[in-house]
């Protein structure tokens, strides 16, 4: 009835080789796929590093009898820290822990409005900006606006930044 030959090939994959190759894809578009499209992490990670040097400001101050403060640069879009003087030179900037540079540089894909472009705090911890480190007044709640319709707030009078 039947026969069987030897010489029968079969067609198509084993089990094996079909499992390979799935897992070799969902590897490579593990790698791949995520740097193709941008998730909004490096403007995330830079709106908290922000946040996290206002915060050291406001400790350096509470800390000290001596105003610590942030200054936004517009024109280079990057900010810098500094303590109790006008801070316009390059000699007012003071380099945050942890950073390589006394300058810190928003990614390119990012930007800040102008205002304020000075933030300091005294030595209660409560929040102050103007023009310069001289004229520095107390505000109400501040907000910094950055690009993408992000934003930073800090709280009038207790300095909280959320």
């Amino acid at each position: 009835m039947f026969e069987i030959s030897e010489n029968t090939h079969l067609n198509g994959f084993s089990l094996i080789e079909v499992i390979a190759v799935l897992l070799l894809l969902s590897i490579v578009s593990a790698i791949i796929l995520p740097r193709l499209f941008d998730t909004g992490a490096d403007e995330a990670a830079t709106i908290d590093k922000i946040k996290s040097h206002l915060r050291y400001a406001q400790l350096r101050s509470m800390n000290s009898q001596v105003n610590w403060g942030i200054k936004f640069e517009d024109a280079s879009n990057a900010y810098w820290l500094f303590n109790n003087a006008p801070p316009n030179t390059e000699n007012d900037k003071i380099r945050f822990s942890g950073e390589s540079a006394d300058q810190v540089s928003f990614p390119s894909t990012m930007t800040m409005a102008a205002s304020p472009t000075l933030i300091a705090f005294d030595s209660l911890g409560n929040p102050l900006t103007g023009p310069n480190a001289a004229t520095l007044s107390a505000f109400t709640a501040e907000t910094l606006t950055l690009s993408a319709g992000k934003s930073i707030t800090i709280t009038d009078n207790t300095g909280y930044i959320p």
